[in-house]
């Protein structure tokens, strides 16, 4: 009997949050649950799976911190982290940190946005893919979190993309932070294209459907009139999502009658792939995994 070791990312259904109703019975508000010490989903995560514990500390001290003294934040532990493999760096985001759903429309209770990547942990992904490019034991970094950077069904309305909306960001002590969700999504790509020569590839899921896009300079990523500076590309980037049929059962709203190919449509697994092109043709070979449940 074979053995495999998991690691395992955080996504929206590992939320664990506080929900407030208006007198009509209405959802006015969800909120990660609190003392964040013991009671937010982070807390719970760590407490029930093993995961490296080399990732930030938490969104505390940053620049929108009420008070610096004190915890405001839920932590970082086992939900954000990296690990390695041979030559491999796998490097595991939490896009859904301090999860407050009802952030994108109603601002009063403050929270992190569904697939915004908070300021820390922005910073230490930074510092983490400069310390293993210079690590000579690594030759490929892959990143994963479970929102897409380009969503193309059901959940383009919100992840990383909200419609084109901009506008739509975390809120901290009842104000905005500075850059919006696109804005966002651009300087975590800058990160992985502009600034790693190790990074080939991201993996994401959330959508529940089968596509793949080949994202180059001259390719739409932004809505009409954008106002704020464009990404720069020095290399491309290739995506391409594979979710297999029973998982679509369950989840048909996000199909939007994308067609799955049916050699991928027997069991449910979701494997998402994101790769760099490398400019001196090196290939990347990828690798293909069976089940037998």
């Amino acid at each position: 009997m074979a053995l495999y070791a998991y690691y395992i990312g955080m996504g929206n259904h590992e939320a664990l949050g506080l929900i407030f109703n208006d007198e009509k019975g209405k959802q006015q508000a969800f909120i990660d649950a609190f003392p964040y010490e013991t009671q937010s989903a982070e807390a719970l995560f760590a407490e029930e799976f093993i995961n490296p514990e080399n990732g930030p500390d938490s969104e505390d001290n940053n620049k929108y911190d009420p008070d610096p003294k004190n915890i405001d934040f839920p932590s970082y532990k086992e939900n954000a982290f990296y690990y390695t493999y041979g030559n491999v760096a796998m490097i595991v985001l939490n896009s859904n940190y301090w999860y407050a759903p009802s952030i994108a429309n109603q601002t009063a209770s403050s929270g992190g946005l569904h697939g915004y990547l908070m300021d820390n942990q922005l910073q230490w992904l930074r510092e983490t893919i400069s310390k293993l490019e210079k690590d000579k034991n690594i030759d490929h970094i892959f990143l994963t979190q479970h929102t897409p950077a380009f969503p193309n069904g059901g959940h383009s309305k919100d992840v990383m993309w909200y419609g084109g909306n901009n506008e739509k960001r975390p809120y901290i002590g009842g104000k905005p932070v500075d850059k919006g969700i696109i804005e966002r999504r651009d300087e975590y790509l800058d990160i992985l294209i502009n600034e790693s020569k190790k990074v080939v590839g991201m993996l994401t899921g959330d959508e529940h459907n089968y596509n793949w896009l080949k994202l180059t300079a001259d390719m739409p990523i932004y809505p009409g009139n954008y106002p704020h500076k464009n990404l720069t590309y020095r290399v491309q980037f290739i995506k391409s999502i594979m979710v297999q049929q029973e998982l679509l059962i369950m989840a048909k709203k996000y199909c939007h009658g994308v067609s799955i190919p049916s050699p991928l449509a027997w069991k449910m697994h979701c494997a998402c792939f994101m790769w760099k092109e490398k400019n001196n043709n090196e290939s990347i070979q990828s690798g293909h995994f069976k089940s037998n449940r």
